[in-house]
């Protein structure tokens, strides 16, 4: 399956963080180990300080033993007179800690002894010579260099001195002596001692090293998992929220998925069977993407997926998209051997390169989405933007910039005494004689940086006529997103003065942040401003918000309203509403009033004001203030 954390870098922390740790504890392992080798040659280091005098001798006994013109050791076995001399010369090294004093040579690849002075133990000539690491002698050959060997398995001894005995630029026998053990004592215990405390020190880091090893890696994969949704190769929407900003969404194809009428099953079997379901679908999902493809559950029913476009052309996507809608339309599902028949529907964004933003791209897989689901659901459709659409966005961007984006006004009316109350500010843009309305001009730059542009032109084009007309009270619209952006609260902290003439609609959408927004609404009600929640009921509306939101006024969508007289269902809906703004103490606009009979109804439960063209329709400002 997919590569589950392809944009996320926070754990590449972990990785980087446990890839040093490895490092080290290799590099510390190693050395742990190699201690004792280490240890034995900083004890030869010290020994070969210790005995440089008797070292001095030792060449000098072996310079006078190799006096004779002769083979050193045919002049030894052939002639006695030599033999005693070289006994003298060798006893005379044998005092102090010096318990052997002894020379072999090879014969036959082996050691024998060639002469011995040692005071026990001696060796006689020819007799064979043990030794214990025969490479040592070999070594000495090549190297023509002393050694000293620390003896480890005799008990009265502790190190041998072996020095080269070298004729005629060759090897021909090794001079030996033994230290006594108490030499080594008293030479090295200080050294020994302080190894081995370095020793329980390394061991101490050691098991330190090892316990954070462990730590960093619960660590790492308990942020890993913490994203995961059990039993399945999907992770959760936080991934992507803690992410946003990390996504190359151009490299990728977007999709969404819905699962189709999923409330029909939920009413049928209880959520708890449709959430196995679900879970039971992303399983089956899972297993026709690709390790480089990531797959989120976008929400309760929804799931998002992006697939790399690298390798993979448009046709492939779209056909990859058909196959999981096909597989999951023959998909056999059961239900207390109830079989359940799901299908989905799939909205594809293959361009999402021209996307402003990754809210920008999944917006538009979400139009494809629903005009898969508005075509007849179990289907794909694809979000296009055409070469006539990108020049049109162009245009129109041109046209904002230079300053022909104007504002019209519709009135909110007092039910009871019909008196304008304040204005509604609605965006249009005047191209000479012709007026393009919002449906024209919002949905091409919603959730892209060009949309708080706009709406940072809408507050500033009524702030002037705020100013310049001192009756004039008007309302805005403000996406979610603009009273997140610092610049737009910045200038309406500015003019906090007029916050009493100029009240904020909120729109409405499926991707507000209510946690944020709770903070937002406050500071703006601190500094004056009136705030109000535009076209309530769209279907993203939450009971839980409102209450949290510490709002003035609620606008009801005009989708309901208009059919409040005709349509009993509406017409409860609309009645609990009011009754709940009315407990909460929330002023109630109604929009799309268009006939008396709605005012009637509306007024008979309590709504407090009206909006609509039974009133007005949106005109130009010069329309009210004709003389300003």
């Amino acid at each position: 399956m997919h590569n589950r954390f392809i944009f996320s870098t926070f754990h590449k922390f972990y990785y980087y963080a446990l890839l040093t740790y490895i490092i080290i504890f290799v590099f510390f392992t190693y050395g742990y180990f190699k201690l004792p080798e280490i240890q034995e040659k900083f004890q030869k280091t010290v020994l070969s300080l210790s005995i440089e005098n008797t070292d001095k001798m030792v060449d000098e006994t072996i310079s006078l033993i190799l006096q004779d013109e002769t083979s050193f050791i045919s002049s030894h076995i052939k002639n006695n007179k030599v033999k005693e001399k070289q006994e003298l010369a060798l006893s005379r090294l044998k005092r102090g800690n010096i318990s052997s004093v002894f020379i072999v040579f090879l014969q036959k690849e082996k050691l024998v002894y060639l002469l011995d002075v040692s005071t026990r133990d001696r060796g006689s000539f020819g007799e064979l010579f043990q030794a214990e690491d025969m490479s040592l002698f070999n070594n000495m050959i090549e190297t023509k260099k002393r050694e000293i060997f620390i003896q480890k398995g005799l008990k009265n001894l502790g190190f041998t001195l072996i020095k080269p005995i070298i004729e005629k630029d060759k090897v021909v026998a090794f001079l030996l002596l033994d230290y006594q053990q108490k030499s080594l004592d008293i030479m090295i215990s200080k050294v020994i001692d302080y190894m081995n405390i370095l020793k329980n020190i390394l061991a101490f880091v050691g098991v330190i090293l090892l316990l954070f090893g462990l730590y960093l890696m619960s660590m790492m994969f308990a942020r890993e998992n913490r994203y995961m949704i059990a039993n399945t190769h999907a992770l959760k929407r936080s991934y992507l929220m803690d992410n946003y900003e990390k996504i190359n969404f151009s490299d990728y194809y977007i999709s969404l998925i819905n699962i189709d009428f999923l409330k029909r099953i939920n009413d049928i079997y209880g959520e708890r069977v449709g959430d196995k379901l679900i879970i039971e679908l992303m399983k089956n999902i899972s297993t026709q993407l690709r390790k480089q493809d990531v797959f989120i559950q976008y929400g309760g029913e929804e799931f998002l997926l992006f697939v790399l476009k690298k390798e993979t052309s448009v046709h492939e996507f779209r056909l990859m998209m058909e196959e999981i809608r096909i597989m999951v339309d023959m998909l056999e599902l059961y239900v207390k051997d109830e079989k359940v028949h799901m299908t989905v529907s799939i909205g594809t964004l293959s361009q999402s390169q021209n996307a402003k933003s990754l809210h920008d791209a999944i917006y538009k897989a979400d139009v494809a989405l629903y005009r898969a689901k508005h075509n007849g659901r179990n289907r794909v459709s694809s979000y296009e933007l055409s070469s006539d659409k990108r020049l049109y966005r162009y245009k129109l961007k041109e046209m904002i910039s230079d300053d022909k984006l104007v504002c019209y006004y519709q009135p909110i009316v007092s039910l009871v005494n019909r008196k304008i109350i304040h204005y509604e500010a609605l965006l249009r843009i005047e191209d000479g004689g012709k007026v393009i309305y919002p449906d024209k001009i919002l949905p091409d730059f919603e959730d892209s940086y060009f949309y708080s542009r706009i709406s940072m032109k809408v507050i500033e084009f009524n702030i002037k006529k705020i100013r310049e007309n001192p009756k004039f009270k008007v309302s805005i619209n403000l996406s979610s997103d603009d009273l997140l952006n610092d610049s737009i609260i910045g200038v309406l902290i500015k003019n906090r003065d007029i916050s009493n003439r100029l009240l904020i609609e909120i729109l409405e959408n499926k991707f507000i942040d209510y946690s944020k927004m709770e903070v937002v609404i406050k500071k703006l009600r601190f500094f004056g401003y009136i705030i109000c929640i535009d076209d309530f009921g769209t279907g993203y509306s939450n009971f839980d918000h409102l209450l949290n939101l510490s709002i003035d006024y609620l606008k009801l969508d005009g989708s309901m309203i208009k059919n409040i007289h005709i349509d009993n269902r509406a017409h409860g809906i609309i009645k609990t509403l009011i009754k709940f703004c009315i407990d909460n103490d929330i002023k109630v606009i109604a929009e799309y009033v268009e006939n008396q009979k709605i005012i009637d109804l509306l007024k008979e439960f309590g709504v407090d004001y009206g909006q609509g063209y039974y009133f007005s329709k949106p005109l130009p400002y010069d329309a009210f203030y004709p003389n300003q």
